[in-house]
């Protein structure tokens, strides 16, 4: 009988490393696949902006590769939930996990494979989202700051209306390679119940220690005075506009809660806020969310495991199984956005930030014992009605 067991054992041990192995090659692929997917749409999206905006390739590039490790966060748990239903499906397929649940196998003991798997993925997971996302976050504003205190990539662009601030516009039809600027509009409609409109036929944007000055010559200025309905026009030969006020910026990129390290989230809360002006609620869903999504590539992991073992026996296979796995993360994602609309509420509910986990392994635990109960009563009976027939 111990020998019977110790061979057991030993059977059951070796199918943990083989479904282990097959695990971690399918979230690799599936992870290659979906991460090179959602980079490039970003990478897309990057191209549009920064070369638009008269940014070089290398800065492009530059951005592009600081975005990844977010894009990595998005995918894991995606990958980890695909690997999951896909090695297992093809398992049950062939067989194999029949064989080794009729030897008197559980699904319990059989999902430690995908437990192990779950939670390297986790222990990678905290990583990215404790050090390497608020790094890469960190140094992209600092490089959007940079890039933001250049007035060549903001103000001097041919052929496009810019908008440096909410109520002013500039257009500059040409720029010769002297830097000298043909043809310029600017509106300005900052001063209250005051509109002005100045035109020139050449410009000069001179940089000086404390501002910027664009020099304008042979152009007209038109005020209008919405109150009095007046509109007046000055023909000038010359004129200097302060441009500087546009780009006036911290020496220092200002911080954000997605750069901040969570070690410093968690022990200076109100020094955190007063100095990004974020909300409490929004300051836990960062903190708390750091490691409650490293927790769902666990979870999702087995819940597609449960899902696809919950088949059984079946000629039209899992499909069925496979789609209510889908419907169960959207309901796990339904919690997530109901409960954080209650830590913004009140941020003593900051523990309900981990119930999306919660009812996670909650619906893991039920399928894995509605799927023993099931099998067991089915192949128990069949063993009693084999041993009637003899």
């Amino acid at each position: 009988m111990s020998r019977l067991k110790n061979s057991l054992d030993g059977l059951v041990t070796r199918f943990d490393q083989y479904f282990l192995y097959q695990l971690f090659v399918a979230f690799g692929f599936f992870s290659l696949v979906l991460v090179t997917v959602f980079w490039v749409n970003q990478a897309v999206l990057l191209f549009d902006k920064l070369i638009a905006d008269g940014h070089s390739a290398r800065i492009f590039f530059e951005f592009t590769i600081l975005s990844l490790p977010q894009a990595i966060s998005i995918v894991l748990p995606i990958s980890s939930f695909a690997a999951a239903i896909y090695v297992t499906n093809r398992l049950d397929n062939e067989s194999e996990l029949t064989v080794v649940r009729t030897a008197g196998v559980g699904t319990f003991r059989l999902s430690r494979a995908v437990i192990i798997f779950g939670s390297s993925i986790v222990i990678l997971m905290m990583g990215m989202t404790n050090y390497v996302i608020p790094a890469s976050k960190k140094q992209l504003h600092y490089r959007e700051h940079q890039i933001a205190s250049n007035l060549s990539a903001r103000l001097l662009r041919e052929g496009v209306f810019v908008h440096p601030h909410a109520k002013s516009t500039i257009f500059i039809e040409n720029i010769t390679d002297f830097g000298e600027l043909k043809n310029i509009f600017l509106s300005d409609y900052r001063s209250e119940g005051i509109s002005r409109i100045y035109t020139a036929e050449t410009a000069y944007l001179i940089k000086l220690e404390n501002t910027t000055k664009l020099v304008l010559v042979s152009g007209m200025t038109q005020t209008l005075n919405h109150e009095t309905q007046l509109l007046s026009s000055t023909m000038f030969d010359d004129l200097t506009y302060d441009v500087g006020q546009y780009f006036t910026q911290r020496k220092f990129a200002k911080r954000r809660l997605d750069d901040i390290s969570t070690h410093e989230l968690f022990l200076n809360p109100n020094g955190v806020l007063q100095e990004t002006g974020s909300q409490m609620g929004r300051l836990l869903e960062e903190s708390h969310g750091r490691f409650h999504k490293p927790l769902l590539c666990l979870f999702s992991a087995l819940i597609g495991f449960a899902a696809v073992t919950s088949a059984g026996y079946s000629r039209v296979g899992s499909s069925r199984q496979i789609v209510f796995a889908i419907f169960l993360l959207v309901l796990i994602k339904l919690v997530e956005g109901a409960v954080t609309d209650l830590l913004y509420q009140n941020a003593s509910n900051w523990p309900l930030a981990y119930s999306p986990s919660v009812f996670a392994l909650f619906c893991f635990i039920a399928l894995v014992t509605y799927t023993d109960r099931r099998f067991f009563a089915f192949y128990l009976g069949s063993r009693v009605i084999s041993g009637n027939h003899r």
